[in-house]
């Protein structure tokens, strides 16, 4: 299952339209419902968050789910912002990211290899 965090209808149906023929998409509007939501399902394998509409919110949101031994999900970040804005706010190389706007085959394209590497790294550590 895929969490999207978006807080623009627009980039929701986009992501669900793009993913959904593949995967189970939860699609939720802010990071507050995304923290209750990830609480609730324990079978989410992907994050994608849309930083543009919580920016700093987001970021602590994202820092905080990879940092933490409870959760490891894979991130996908879509932003407008500068590369360097993002590496200055969130910590380590563990998130892909996309430039809005940008192709939606590219995105699926890096979610399905996420997921696929997510899979075979739990496979290797169990």
């Amino acid at each position: 299952m895929i969490l999207s965090v978006s807080g623009k209808d627009t980039m929701n149906y986009l992501i669900k339209t793009v993913l959904s023929p593949k995967y189970n998409i939860l699609l939720v509007n802010s990071v507050f419902d995304a923290t209750t939501k990830i609480r609730a399902e324990k079978n989410i394998n992907l994050l994608i968050v849309d930083v543009d509409h919580q920016p700093q919110e987001s970021y602590d949101f994202i820092n905080h789910i990879s940092s933490s031994s409870i959760y490891r999900i894979p991130v996908i970040v879509l932003h407008t912002v500068n590369k360097d804005i993002l590496e200055k706010n969130l910590e380590g190389n563990y998130y892909k990211s996309f430039q809005k706007p940008f192709n939606p085959i590219h995105l699926s394209d890096a979610v399905e290899l996420t997921i696929a590497k997510k899979t075979v790294n739990i496979f290797l550590t169990n």
